[in-house]
């Protein structure tokens, strides 16, 4: 005989409420030594504990996202896909997923914020090189060809040319707006500030 438990049948509290930060603990995840260092640069408090939860904790609420998106329940993958950023808040994994959410729920201007975000903290070349690809995205639909044109050429100049799909596309924008294309566009990344 099969049994199956629901989540909250497994857990003697609520997922959500799991992990919750409290007056001078905070409960993050790190990937790798290098966000867990930067955390510490970034945000530590010398009044705060910073405890880790459990790496399936993370992965749980990512996959429960993507569960729920993949149902067309965007709300409660915004949700799922916001705690992992809360959770882990230097890692891409989690900031590109919920501007995936974001977007897929028609919320672009989250999604842009979202990648504001994640650039103002990306320290690895395919956190920079992703966002700034799907920054450029963000930006020629609303319009913005000079800022679309600067994200491809800043995604292309981190990632080396290893990322076809943004050269492809950044053809394609020069040849529907060669009136706005900049062949000469600097690619000093000098103070990164947001795009918008």
């Amino acid at each position: 005989e099969i049994y199956t438990l629901s989540l909250h049948d497994a857990l003697p509290i609520s997922i959500v409420d799991l992990f919750a930060d409290s007056r001078g603990i905070e409960w993050r995840y790190f990937g790798n030594y290098v966000d867990r260092a930067l955390y510490n640069r970034l945000y530590g408090a010398s009044e705060t504990s910073v405890m880790l939860v459990p790496d399936s904790y993370f992965e749980c609420h990512l996959m429960l996202s993507a569960a729920y998106e993949a149902q067309g329940r965007h709300e409660a993958a915004c949700r799922h896909a916001k705690r992992t950023v809360e959770l882990a808040p230097l890692d891409r994994r989690a900031h590109l997923h919920l501007v995936h959410c974001l977007e897929v729920a028609g919320d672009s201007e989250g999604a842009i914020e979202g990648l504001n975000r994640l650039l103002s903290t990306a320290h690895d070349p395919e956190g920079l090189g992703i966002g700034y690809y799907r920054m450029a995205f963000f930006q020629w639909q609303k319009g913005n060809i000079l800022a679309a044109e600067a994200c491809y050429k800043s995604s292309l100049g981190v990632l080396r040319g290893s990322f076809p799909m943004a050269a492809t596309e950044l053809a394609t924008l020069a040849m529907q707006h060669p009136e706005t294309f900049r062949e000469d566009m600097s690619q000093d990344y000098g103070d990164r500030k947001s795009v918008v």
